[in-house]
């Protein structure tokens, strides 16, 4: 039987169907641009310039490939090859990536069916020219001259499309792959990193790398080998093919013996070795079966590999080659079929939510659409100004500006002394004795002992005269921030329509500079009312006036004291007029903090929101003539976002129509290759969603004990008494047996299990770790599609790590708790049904409930390792930091119901009590506990009692800085868990 009887019989088996089917589905899928989507396996062939890689593509799929002068390989050519009963044939197809002019995968037909090997040389050389000429139709190549001059030239050197080769019959084995370009030395810098970079592209990732390996030139100086071991380090998937054996010389046998044996620049699918007709025997247009034929006899009387045939035989030639490539290729589409269907699947929901993510495209009904996005602008800056608790960021940022014009006006006031100062004149005076001199220089007509009003209207102007500029800068801050809030909701509203937001902006920023003059004018009239001092507040006036005439007197009494203690004479009129300037000043100073706030919100803020509608309908022309060419313009929809919509539906499109074939193949593996597969598990660590595949592989056992959700109150062996999940003590965790069984089995599957375990792990932390406040929406949603994937119904384990990893992150991260229980929030609210697990006491649980009992499991390990750890190596401050990391994502717990208040005030007494080495730790994270939680779980008054008595009880034992520490919460408690006051503000405030 020759070898390709061999194959032919081998082609008839299951395994050649099974192997069939899966080849035929990559190409199926890389006709519909899953490439672009998914990482498809592949066998890339790759090879220096004359390293004989050419013959090895011929000998392989048993076809002529282009060798004239300028006609080698210059863009990447799929061959695939199947085997089939009936006569050879081939198609030509030409694949057009996706790029700035293709905007989706196109594969088309070149050519008609061909029939005869001899004519596929002449197509393939038409092909290879259309790729490279794009701006010319490819229909014009199909019948080109190739002897025509027009035919040497090209418009590309090389190029990324690809020449797709379908080849069947009865002799052509089962397999696909993708010969590349050579790689070049003897040409320009930009066209070696062209063709470098092209090459890299196919060979990274889920590629089989087919390694051509000239024997006529030493390994290390053939760059193809290089670049083969830069993206494939290890050697894990590449094969190597040893050629041209007939060129070596007498001694140089030995090394290459070494490489083929794997001594030397071992790879893990190890080498094989070829021999091709040479320059004479290719004169000959030898068959592809004499050419095998006479392969085989060079190496079976040919020294050295007759002698080694006995070893290596399984290596040596290109039918055993071909047989363990399509081996190869079919074991790597088997074990990337999981993947490939939850990448497909996720990529589809991304595609879907990215779609629904983009406004509609305008309707036929524009004059409503306008009107409802005016309502939406409407709307939303009457939230903003109206201090919605969903936007509130304008009325905080008026209350700062409000809080800094008032420290501003604070900053003027007069500062009346009796003593000497440096600050004072006979101009500006702030000392009595100035004060004296300037009522002299004001006297005219006054009585003795009057003091001049005109001295004291002088007085009071000098205090008021910078308050114009701080009126006009808090006037400035608001109305910016209200530009920039425009400018934002212009940009959220009608940011899509580039003609209508142009139009909306000119209106809005029209109507605000308007607002800015009227609220302008009004304060400038608030100011001018204080040009005449004037107030009925005679109370609070008084009231001041007599406070500042008892301090400056006391002062001057202080300053010079009546030796024979005599009663204190009347005030001075210098005292006097301090006294009542002070006063009135601090009456205008509540008044004007009070009043430009006022203005400015109802002149400013109210009259944006309440005026914008009206300007808007009438700015925009919606009622007047014409109205409806100007709407048309107004709607044109920006290009990139149209652009956009199209390439998202037809990525929608192609997604679906990848996950549909993916779904209709059944992909029933051989269950001894299965076990084989798991017992050397590996995964592509580019692949984040592999580790998430469904698997035979048991649950992980249990950690501690498991609480269950019931209400407010809880079903638990958690937060208990007899808990010993949570409880710090080390003999609590130490779980001995009083005899210690036997080693158990290694079990594979529970190897298989803990290795997919670790990978969903390292997948995890690397997502968890990009996620931000702002992308968290995007990313809580990837953790929850991970966990709802249906590829693992029932897959607890992977759920359970989730979990794990976002509570952990929650405690022990910096400003994560908001974030961590925001996913998990989500994770309870989402995850379905379909997930489930069992737990210790039997009961199974799903969706939700089982979401909330692993919460719980894991926080009340993290709870106790968190008192152990930090007794060991944390400083105060990080232990701080996690105390009210822990404290803070507890109370969350307690007010989404997931945490039993009742179990965790039963905990606090328990560590209140403790008496042990670790009680001061437990003290101290128990008070971040209770500080934090004291007010929802003081509603169970007699629990929370019990608490607050054994706190009392540790009073009088525990360190100085515990003790201050719950005399805190006793404090806390008593004032009802309201924050303590601030210390009482002796200023004029």
């Amino acid at each position: 039987m020759t070898d390709w009887d061999a194959t032919a019989a081998l082609a008839g088996s299951d395994y050649a169907q099974r192997s069939r089917e899966m080849i035929n589905l990559v190409k199926d899928l890389r006709a519909l641009g899953a490439d672009a989507e998914v990482d498809l396996p592949r066998i890339a062939v790759i090879g220096n310039q004359s390293a004989g890689k050419s013959s090895l593509v011929e000998a392989i799929a048993d076809i002529k490939v282009p060798r004239a002068a300028g006609t080698c390989t210059r863009c990447p050519m799929e061959f695939r090859l199947s085997y089939s009963e009936s006569a050879w044939c081939s198609q030509i197809s030409l694949r057009f990536e996706k790029s700035k002019t293709v905007p989706n995968v196109l594969e088309q037909k070149f050519g008609p069916i061909i029939h005869s090997k001899n004519e596929l040389e002449d197509m393939l050389r038409r092909a290879q020219m259309a790729v490279l000429n794009p701006s010319t139709s490819t229909a014009q190549f199909e019948t080109a001259d190739l002897k025509h001059k027009s035919m040497l030239e090209n418009e590309l050197s090389f190029s990324p499309n690809v020449v797709c080769v379908d080849v069947s019959g009865p002799d052509v084995p089962d397999l696909s792959f993708i010969d590349l370009p050579g790689l070049v030395s003897n040409e320009e810098r930009d066209v070696i990193d062209l063709v470098r970079n092209l090459i890299l592209d196919h060979i990274t990732g889920n590629a089989l790398i087919l390694l051509t390996i000239t024997m006529r030139d030493d390994i290390q100086n053939q760059s193809a080998a290089l670049l083969a071991k830069e993206v494939d380090p290890q050697g894990l998937r590449t094969v190597g093919v040893l050629t041209k054996p007939d060129t070596l010389q007498p001694g140089e046998e030995s090394g290459w013996l070494d490489i083929l044996h794997g001594r030397k620049h071992r790879l893990h699918h190890g080498y094989f070795v070829t021999k091709q007709p040479g320059p004479e025997e290719l004169l000959e247009n030898l068959a592809h079966a004499e050419a095998r034929k006479r392969e085989a006899s060079y190496f079976t009387s040919t020294l050295p590999w007759r002698t080694v045939l006995q070893t290596t035989k399984s290596r040596v030639g290109v039918p055993n080659l071909t047989t363990q490539l399509s081996k190869l290729l079919t074991e790597r589409i088997s074990e990337a079929l999981p993947d490939l269907r939850s990448r497909s699947l996720a990529s589809l929901r991304q595609a879907r939510d990215d779609l629904s993510s983009l406004p509609e495209p305008p309707s036929d009904n524009i004059l409503s659409d306008l009107l409802r996005l005016v309502g939406q602008f409407e709307k939303s800056i009457s939230d903003c100004v109206g201090g919605s608790i969903h936007e509130p960021s304008v009325m905080q940022h008026c209350r700062a500006t409000y809080d800094l014009f008032r420290e501003h006006i604070k900053e003027t006031t007069p500062e009346f002394t009796v003593d000497d100062t440096p600050d004072s004149s006979q101009e500006r005076p702030r000392s009595a004795k100035d004060v004296q001199v300037f009522i002299k220089n004001h006297i005219t007509r006054e009585l003795p002992f009057d003091v001049p009003f005109d001295a004291k209207a002088h007085l009071i102007h000098q205090c008021l005269e910078d308050w114009p500029h701080f009126v006009e800068a808090c006037a400035d801050a608001v109305f910016l921030r209200l530009g920039e809030l425009l400018d934002v909701k212009i940009e959220q509203t009608f940011g899509r329509f580039a003609n209508l937001k142009e139009s909306v902006s000119n209106v809005v920023n029209e109507l605000l500079n308007e607002i800015h003059d009227n609220a302008a004018k009004h304060l400038q009239w608030l100011l001018s009312l204080e040009n005449y001092p004037f107030t009925l507040n005679t109370h609070y006036l008084e009231s001041y006036r007599e406070k500042y005439l008892q301090k400056y007197q006391e002062e001057r009494s202080q300053a010079t004291p009546d030796e024979n203690d005599q009663p204190a004479e009347a005030a001075s009129p210098e005292i006097v007029l301090m006294a009542e300037v002070r006063a009135y000043f601090q009456v205008a100073y509540k008044r004007i903090i009070d009043n430009v706030p006022r203005a400015l919100n109802c002149d400013g803020l109210i009259a944006l929101s309440s005026r914008v509608n009206a300007a808007l309908v009438r700015g925009l022309g919606i009622d007047t003539e014409g109205s409806s060419t100007r709407l048309k313009e107004y709607f044109a929809e920006d290009s990139e976002v149209s652009d956009l919509r199209a390439e998202l539906q037809a990525k929608q499109k192609r997604l679906e129509e990848i996950t549909t074939r993916l779904s209709g193949f059944s992909g029933k593996s051989d269950p001894r290759r299965v076990s084989v597969a798991r017992s050397s598990f590996r995964l592509d660590a580019s692949s984040p969603l592999s580790p998430f595949r469904a698997t035979n592989s048991p649950k992980y056992p249990p950690s501690n004990q498991l609480t269950v959700h019931n209400g407010s109150n809880m079903e638990t062996d958690d937060l208990s008494p007899q808990s010993t999940a949570v409880s710090p003590e080390p003999q609590d965790f130490a779980h001995k047996d009083p005899v210690s069984p036997a080693p158990p089995a290694i079990d594979p599957e529970e190897i298989y299990a803990s290795e997919r375990k670790k990978v969903v792990e390292s997948a995890l932390e690397s997502l968890l770790n990009q996620v931000t406040s702002e992308n968290l929406d995007t990313m809580s949603d990837q953790v929850v599609a991970w966990a709802n994937s249906p590829e693992h119904a029932g897959d607890t384990p992977v759920l359970s790590v989730i979990v794990l990893a976002v509570v952990r992150k929650s405690i022990t991260t910096v400003a994560w708790v908001e974030i961590g229980i925001s996913i998990c929030e989500k994770l309870i609210n989402k995850v379905g049904d379909h997930v489930k697990g069992t737990i210790p006491s039997g009961e199974t649980f799903a969706g939700r409930r089982l979401v909330s009992s692993y919460v719980i499991r894991h926080l009340n390990t993290l709870l106790a390792q968190t008192l152990l750890k930090s007794t060991i190596a944390d400083t105060i401050e990080e232990r701080k930091a996690s105390d009210f990391n822990l404290a803070v994502f507890m109370q969350e717990l307690l007010e989404m119901g997931v945490l039993g208040d009742l179990s965790l005030l039963k905990y606090l007494e328990i560590k209140f009590k403790n008496k042990s080495t670790l009680a001061q730790r437990g003290m101290e994270l128990s008070y971040a506990i209770l500080k934090s939680c004291g007010r929802l779980l003081d509603i169970h008054s007699i629990e929370t009692q019990k608490v607050f008595t054994a706190i009392e009880q540790r009073m009088e034992e525990v360190s100085p800085h515990l003790k201050l520490m719950l005399q805190e919460l006793i404090d806390l408690r008593a004032r009802n868990w309201m924050d303590s006051p601030d210390d009482a503000d002796t200023s004029d405030d």
